[in-house]
């Protein structure tokens, strides 16, 4: 049987707004965060706290702070990262959780907590078979971005980091060509702009190496 998770239900606008305005709990985070049934519910709160900062420096400076928390100690997340059986939902929530940490680690050049997470993730087998089922046909926009700029953010981190990821994806999955098709003109940063960008990433970050690699394989 599945973990039973707690969830956040019947919460009107304005309960969700009262607690925004209140001041992130870290240490309230991380006793929920260590916590099976209420993990997930911590990391939906932190994302939609950090969802309505102001400013990247508001942002970075809760990421800190966390991290001193935590004592640079990821064990609490990584354990999360290796739960095999997670809801749609609950991928989505650790994937945006996860982004923000690997820019956050990308920006300080913290290249010691970005491999730990990055090889974390690989190490588990069906992670790559799980980006491809998020990012098919059944997924909204919101879903497939947010999919697509965890991508981005393993990525980004440095060519360790890219020719990992690269050497793992199969571009001749069927999910990839439906994602080019997906334009929302309203949205400058749509699926199909994430998803150029992420096959033009070794170019975007300048990963010279990755790129040989990949015309070799061609």
């Amino acid at each position: 049987m599945g973990i039973k998770r707690k969830i956040e239900e019947n919460v009107n606008e304005s309960e969700k707004k009262n607690k925004l305005d209140q001041t992130f709990s870290i240490e309230t985070f991380i006793k929920n965060l260590k916590d099976p049934e209420t993990s997930f519910l911590a990391l939906s709160e932190f994302n939609e706290y950090i969802r309505h900062l102001t400013s990247q420096e508001e942002i970075d400076q809760l990421i800190e702070n966390l991290l001193q928390n935590l004592k640079s100690n990821l064990n609490d997340i990584l354990a999360l990262i290796i739960e095999e059986k997670r809801k749609s939902s609950e991928n989505i929530t650790l994937y945006r959780f996860l982004t923000t940490l690997l820019e956050y680690f990308s920006k300080t050049n913290n290249l010691i907590l970005s491999e730990i997470v990055i090889k974390k993730f690989i190490s588990i087998t069906n992670s790559i078979h799980t980006i491809y089922f998020m990012l098919s046909n059944h997924s909204t926009a919101s879903h497939l971005k947010i999919t697509l700029r965890f991508l981005l953010s393993m990525i980004q981190q440095n060519e360790f980091s890219a020719r990992l990821i690269f050497s793992l994806i199969d571009f001749k999955r069927s999910c990839w060509k439906p994602l080019f098709k997906r334009r929302d003109i309203r949205d400058i940063e749509d699926v199909r702009y994430l998803t150029i960008k992420f096959f033009l990433s070794p170019l975007v970050y300048q990963h010279i190496d990755t790129i040989k690699n990949l015309i070799k394989e061609q």
